[in-house]
């Protein structure tokens, strides 16, 4: 089998991932992506990029962050 018909690893890509691949910050990326009022000094052409980049690198979001405490009782007396 040929080095073409093996299978990608499967890589985790994160805001950072797509920050670092554009030369930009996570937080404009995570403004950006979620389209929220931090978004609206972000100039156009960058938000077409950012998304893009993020379709191009098969960016899914976290839903769940690692330091959720969702579900999670506390240990505090």
């Amino acid at each position: 089998m040929t080095t073409a018909h093996k299978k990608k690893a499967h890589v985790k890509v994160t805001l950072k991932t797509i920050a670092e691949h554009l030369g930009l910050t996570p937080g404009t990326v995570s403004a950006a992506l979620n389209n929220s009022k931090a978004a609206s000094p972000i100039p156009e052409h960058a938000k077409r990029r950012i998304l893009e980049a993020a379709q191009e690198l098969n960016y899914r979001p976290n839903f769940l962050p690692a330091r959720s405490s969702f579900g999670v009782l506390s240990q505090s007396v």
